[in-house]
């Protein structure tokens, strides 16, 4: 048995587009490969490689796919393998921060080139997740939750960009935009949301909010890092409120991650860098794509897990 596994999710967007191609390249890893296509099989492949004892599980498919792997390694509890995510999906946000901008075919080359190596001589990178309990529902684990205006973005993304064959993060960008013109122009669709933060130690957020996110990741879709705040918790956590003041004169900076006069609490602008949370999301909230719908009422508790490594496939020692 090989000390490394992939699961290559064969429905997954890029991977589906390229799956001869994908299957070559696969097969010059040293690797133990499981093809799935749905939630069951991913779960099962996970397990299967949890129980033969590999050192790294390479993930190819979706933000899915990721979320739903890593929260079954979270869940068994035991000493967690290695982890690599490929980007095989539609828009590969976790694949595109943890490993660098790399196609599919040069992070397939690079795990190559890594599968044959020993544990300790892979290159990696530390992240926690966010570790989510909404109600009694088993808890989920991943790295990019949102609620709020986010969902109506997801929303604009199916029936807009998506359903006409626009699948790449660029295209994400574009129901980004959309958001964002509805958000500062006060559009019922993108600004009717209740949702509610409560954290330890940040009183700022008190208040309904018009769009949640929170997340461990270091960069989103097109590079941007809307999160401003200066603690050391690995959690940023964003809020905007109702039809925050200064919109337009602000949004650019913060979608950079600058701090900006006009962003404040009063002027419905909160961000920090947390260990934990709890959201009231009247309409669900969305965790790396997925979207779940606690029942009516139930908060959701959110906190950072311990760190995991991760491969840089991005990064190749000699």
């Amino acid at each position: 048995m090989s000390s490394v596994g992939i699961i290559n999710n064969v429905q997954a967007g890029r991977t589906r587009a390229r799956l001869a191609e994908t299957k070559k390249l696969i097969a010059r890893c040293d690797a133990d490969t499981r093809e799935v296509g749905d939630l069951p099989s991913i779960v099962a492949a996970t397990h299967a490689m949890l129980d033969a004892g590999v050192d790294l599980i390479a993930i190819n498919g979706g933000d899915g796919t990721a979320q739903a792997a890593v929260t079954e390694i979270f869940r068994r509890g035991a000493s967690p393998p290695q982890i690599a995510v490929l980007p095989g999906g539609t828009t590969n946000l976790t694949a595109h921060d943890l490993t660098g901008r790399l196609s599919l075919s040069a992070a397939l080359d690079a795990l190559a080139h890594h599968s044959r190596r020993a544990k300790h001589e892979r290159p990696v990178t530390r992240r926690s997740l966010l570790a989510v309990q909404a109600g009694d529902a088993p808890r989920e684990f991943g790295f990019f939750l949102g609620a709020g205006a986010i969902l109506a973005g997801m929303q604009h993304f199916r029936e807009h960009v998506g359903s006409r064959g626009f699948r790449d993060e660029l295209a994400a960008g574009l129901s980004l935009l959309r958001g964002l013109a509805g958000i500062a122009g006060g559009e019922h669709a993108w600004s009717r949301h209740e949702t509610a933060v409560t954290t330890p130690d940040h009183r700022e957020f008190a208040g309904r909010q018009n769009l949640v996110l929170a997340t461990t990741l270091e960069r989103l879709l097109l590079g941007l890092r809307p999160w401003w705040g200066s603690e050391p918790g690995p959690v940023h956590l964003t809020a905007l409120g109702h039809q925050p003041q200064s919109f337009l004169r602000v949004v650019l900076a913060i979608l950079r991650g600058k701090a900006h006069a006009r962003a404040t609490p009063e002027r419905g602008y909160c961000s920090a860098n947390v260990d934990s949370f709890v959201l009231e999301a009247e309409e669900g909230f969305a965790l790396d794509g997925q979207v779940f719908n606690p029942p009516t009422g139930a908060a959701v508790a959110v906190s950072a897990t311990d760190a995991l490594d991760f491969v840089c496939l991005g990064r190749q020692q000699p």
